[in-house]
């Protein structure tokens, strides 16, 4: 999971910003993860792009099959191969909420 982030939206425009998440993602997670990002050319058409392409490809229960509710996203986070990518997020929300900023 981690070296596949996609950095969109906005924000990705600032200068040096996937270089920067990839510096931080990497202090904080076990060594020997692989970790890296990825900014797409139109960063802020992207997401769209992709959710566009996905709902006019997919067939009428695709979204049920591609998401999760609450309940299998807690039993998610219980599960020992999803923890350590969680804990990971969790120190850097809790970091970036000390700073006044919220990752979403």
């Amino acid at each position: 999971m981690l070296r596949n982030v996609v950095v969109m939206g906005g924000n990705a425009r600032m200068p040096g910003l996937g270089r920067r998440l990839e510096e931080e993602m990497r202090r904080l997670s076990p060594s020997g993860y692989e970790i890296r990002t990825w900014t797409p050319g139109d960063p802020v058409g992207y997401a769209w792009r992709g959710a566009r392409e996905f709902a006019s490809s997919a067939g009428e229960d695709a979204f049920r099959t591609c998401s999760v509710d609450r309940v299998e996203w807690e039993a998610s986070r219980r599960s020992s191969t999803s923890k350590d990518l969680l804990n990971i997020w969790a120190k850097l929300e809790e970091q970036h909420a000390a700073d006044g900023m919220m990752i979403m």
